[in-house]
């Protein structure tokens, strides 16, 4: 899988009867979405926001949202997973993600981003000493920053089309007196007329979501020397993000309310991770170990951005995502803990990224430095120096979960969607699988749920406690 501006995170391909096909497992990772097998009828539901897509292994029609559409290749279910044909993902489900997804079959790959460059749209927010205006965009295009002969600012992103060409009003004060679009071939400019008050101005790109920030400003920008490593210290030192020296456990338990997840011992997914969510924020809270935020504490409809915007406002000092597994082949079991990954040359990413924060934070105008008020956050260089201590926590918490009798639990990496904004360390935990009979019965009652919680909680305290 490849981002348009260079992530990579490898989802191998299987190639069998003449098409090629995507694991169900890793695309649901990829896309947020849950899936409900039944191994009895060989079905499976694939729940994508509001939307339903229902399979049937060695088939050829699925049913979207109620209508049936036939494939060309048949979902399989090979060695105890579903596998998905590419062209249900890139024809079918990239329709319905919230994102642009496309699967380019020359290189084998599937982006995140969509196949060709767009303006998303445009959006205005008052700053201290300014305004900025941020475009969103798919892809990375190119732009150049140039005056026109009537003194507008000229921004030009070649190979683009614009999607949405509406511009919020510019507020009173004068900073912005007007903007406009204006397509010319190929390139699409966008025109801003500054304020007499504007004596500088700064444009920079963020990489999530991907955007282009134009800082308009009224006093001159300061440019510090160190920004990019005082801006990522501030973000990731753990133990040490919030100023009164809180440590701050964000619990996200996974599904809820329209989308359930799988079948716990008769309960739904979102219930059950729901009660151990609550059960581990007892554990962790009466042992003193730290103060904890549910990304939701009723059985609602959560959204993947809602839960990770959650446990930033939260300045967690570790997210820890709950849910339950389930797999085709009910001999399947353990628990899986997930840490996001960023995939190759995720060192020159951060590089890159450091760059970026550095441009980013030295627009803060004089005696606004690194307030909380700033919400740019240069995502690569974050989640890169995140990185390792997420692999300690996971580590440290499948230490815990495999003394529950259920044999070694797993630390894996992939993009996991909920982990993808976390301005924290952050884990997906699979506490086991509801489709295998032993799994089920330790995530059943009162009682296993209790110990799950202790070792959850055993687990979290290691990492928060320094624990390698």
């Amino acid at each position: 899988m490849r981002h348009p501006d260079g992530r990579e995170s490898r989802i191998a391909a299987r190639v069998e009867e003449g098409g090629e096909y995507l694991r169900a497992a890793d695309i649901s990772l990829v896309l947020g979405a849950s899936l409900h097998w039944r191994p009895d009828l060989l079905k499976m539901t694939i729940r994508l926001g509001e939307h339903r897509v229902k399979v049937t292994a060695e088939n050829p029609n699925v049913i979207v949202d109620g209508t049936a559409i036939h494939l060309l290749s048949p979902v399989i279910y090979r060695d105890g997973d579903v596998y998905l044909p590419t062209e249900l993902v890139g024809d079918v489900l990239a329709g319905l993600a919230p994102f642009p997804v496309r699967w380019d079959p020359e290189r084998r790959t599937l982006f995140l981003g969509g196949g060709g460059a767009r303006v998303l749209g445009a959006r205005l927010e008052e700053r201290p000493g300014g305004l900025e205006a941020t475009v969103l965009t798919t892809g990375r295009p190119p732009f150049l920053e140039a005056y026109g002969t009537d003194g507008a600012l000229e921004v030009r992103l070649a190979g683009v089309a614009l999607q949405d060409e509406s511009l919020p009003a510019p507020p009173e004060g004068g900073i912005l007196r007007g903007w406009e679009w204006k397509a010319r071939a190929d390139t699409v400019v966008l025109r801003i007329f500054p304020g007499e008050q504007v004596v500088e101005h700064r444009i920079v790109r963020s990489a999530m979501p991907e955007a282009l920030r134009i800082r308009l400003s009224s006093v001159p920008l300061v440019d510090f020397e160190g920004a990019a490593s005082d801006a990522i210290e501030l973000l990731t030192s753990s133990l040490r993000r919030n100023i009164d020296g809180e440590t701050v456990v964000v619990i996200d338990p996974g599904h809820g309310g329209e989308d359930p997840g799988v079948s716990v011992g008769g309960a739904s997914e979102g219930a059950a991770m729901l009660d151990l969510a609550l059960r581990l924020r007892t554990a962790l809270e009466e042992a003193g170990i730290a103060r904890v935020v549910l990304t939701r504490a009723e059985d609602g409809s959560a959204g993947v951005r809602e839960r990770t915007e959650a446990a930033n406002r939260a300045r967690g000092d570790l997210l820890v995502s709950l849910h339950v597994n389930a797999s085709a082949a009910s001999d399947v079991s353990g628990a899986e803990v997930y840490v996001r990954s960023i995939g190759r040359g995720g060192e020159d990413r951060i590089q890159r990224a450091a760059a970026e924060a550095a441009a980013i934070y030295a627009e803060t105008p004089l005696g606004g430095a690194l307030s909380g008020d700033i919400r740019f956050v240069p995502w690569e260089a974050v989640q890169g120096a995140y990185r390792a201590e997420s692999r300690v926590a996971g580590r440290l918490i499948a230490g815990e979960l495999s003394a529950d009798g259920g044999g070694a639990a797993r630390v894996k990496e992939a993009p996991v969607a909920v982990l993808l904004g976390a301005e924290m360390p952050g884990v997906l935990v699979e506490v086991g699988f509801a489709t295998n009979e032993e799994d089920a019965r330790r995530l059943d009652g009162d009682e296993n749920r209790a110990r799950i919680a202790g070792l959850l909680a055993r687990g979290v305290a290691s990492f928060l406690g320094g624990a390698e």
